[in-house]
C-alpha cells in the first residue's frame, strides 16, 4: 500500500520557511499596560481591554464579570 507522505524521512524546513527567530521588544518601547478581561455570564464571551473605563462601564450596564488581568502588552 502506497502512502501519500512517502517512506522517506522529511528534511527540516528551508531557511525561507522557517520563522523568524524571538526576539525581544526595542527598549523604546519598553513601556506596558495590563490587559483586562471579563466574562460575560448571558453570552458566554470574554472582552478584552486595556481601558479601566471600559471594563468598569461593562461590568455595570452590560453585567460583565472582571476577571482581572489577563496579561501586559506593550505599547
Amino acid at each position: 500500500m502506497s502512502s501519500a507522505m512517502g517512506s522517506e524521512p522529511s528534511s527540516p524546513p528551508s531557511a525561507e520557511t522557517q520563522a523568524p527567530p524571538q526576539s525581544r521588544p526595542p527598549a523604546t518601547s519598553a513601556a506596558s499596560t495590563a490587559l483586562l478581561r471579563l466574562y460575560s455570564p448571558a453570552g458566554g464571551d470574554h472582552l478584552y481591554t486595556t481601558s479601566v473605563a471600559e471594563r468598569d462601564n461593562a461590568v455595570a450596564k452590560y453585567g460583565y464579570v472582571d476577571e482581572g488581568v489577563a496579561c501586559h502588552v506593550y505599547l
